[in-house]
């Protein structure tokens, strides 16, 4: 196999890479690590993210040719296209998987619900076993200290999945949204960077589509995500027609869609009151509505900050919701069915005379 123009554009987005430096300045003068920041940044590094890395980064980049990605031909997936005819089972399949590890970092950035995420729910799910396991014990008092220190991690957990949801949700509006500082040329090179991934995921998408191959597996095998749907107006252009865009996708082998662990969590989590939501608990967090509801958490975090759905905050912070507000508001709306509606014509018919029928 031939790889060099390949890993022209991929050694971008690895250690050293233009992205990945780009990235690592807007990371840190928009506060978007795993944590949020807490003291000064000592010098060098003062210097540096407020300007100091311009020269280095701007010499990066004129060396950088972005045709090899954005051209009507381009040269990157012809030569994937060449190395896919060249392999076959084990061999492909490696190499299909080693056309996604380069955006390893910016998939758990972009996607944290479909990786990140999934880790941290495993270990709240590990947490919540070891409290359950505590709350049976007859030593009281090692058992009310170790059932502390478990709340204190599932706490410490879902401060650290809100993090990454924020983290995401920024990162999307700053390369989606005009750049208001055109100054900010960090930001302006990774939402270049970032506009040329989405590029070459939509165009290897279409090249993999030729020969049946489904790239969503792909990236569920691997959990390495560049392309969580697909853009048939995209695809149309990439594979030459509407019509040959919808034969592939149609000919695809049929495959288990595995649902983002934002929508599987609040109803997979086995919450210690879980199975008395429903009946007994007058106040639920944020998790527990999302459970009660089958609503994404990120759903009822928008819906409350948003003053959609009455909730309290008594510390200032954590969000609780009142059981039967909840109720009222998942009963708005309603919509009659067939036989209501038919019942209420039939109704209106016989009390109405047909006169005044034709005049309303």
């Amino acid at each position: 196999m031939v790889k060099e123009i390949e890993e022209q554009f991929f050694k971008e987005y690895r250690l050293g890479g233009i992205a990945y430096n780009a990235w690592d300045v807007v990371r840190h003068n928009h506060d978007l690590g795993v944590y949020a920041q807490t003291g000064e940044t000592p010098e060098p590094w003062t210097t540096y993210f407020k300007g100091g890395y311009k020269e280095s980064l701007k010499k990066q980049v004129d060396v950088f040719d972005a045709s090899i990605i954005l051209a009507p031909v381009s040269a990157v997936i012809e030569e994937i296209r060449a190395n896919i005819e060249s392999s076959e089972g084990l061999q492909r399949e490696r190499y299909l998987t080693s056309l996604l590890t380069p955006f390893k970092a910016i998939s758990d950035l972009a996607y944290p619900d479909r990786t990140i995420l999934v880790e941290l729910h495993k270990r709240k799910v590990e947490t919540m076993s070891d409290m359950k396991h505590w709350s049976k014990t007859k030593d009281k008092k090692e058992a009310e200290k170790q059932i502390a220190a478990c709340k204190w991690e599932i706490e410490r957990i879902d401060k650290d999945c809100q993090r990454q949801v924020d983290v995401a949700k920024r990162i999307f509006d700053m390369c989606h949204k005009p750049i208001e500082d055109k100054d900010d040329y960090a930001l302006c090179i990774f939402a270049r960077f970032w506009g040329l991934l989405h590029t070459y995921a939509a165009r290897l998408d279409a090249l993999l589509l030729e020969y049946n191959i489904d790239i969503i597996s792909i990236q569920q095998d691997a959990g390495i995500w560049i392309l969580t749907n697909r853009d048939i107006t995209l695809l149309q252009h990439y594979c030459g027609s509407m019509q040959l865009a919808r034969k592939y996708l149609n000919e695809l082998p049929k495959r288990e869609v595995k649902p983002s662990v934002v929508s599987s969590v609040p109803s997979a989590l086995p919450l210690p009151e879980a199975e008395d939501i429903k009946t007994s608990k007058e106040m639920l967090t944020v998790e527990e509505a999302a459970q009660f509801t089958g609503l994404k958490t990120s759903t009822i975090y928008k819906m409350t900050s948003g003053q959609k759905i009455p909730h309290s905050k008594p510390g200032g912070k954590r969000v609780y919701i009142n059981i039967k507000d909840l109720k009222e508001w998942l009963l708005q709306n309603r919509v009659s069915t067939t036989d209501e509606i038919q019942e209420r014509a039939q109704a209106y018919c016989m009390s109405t005379p047909k006169g005044k029928q034709r005049k309303k």
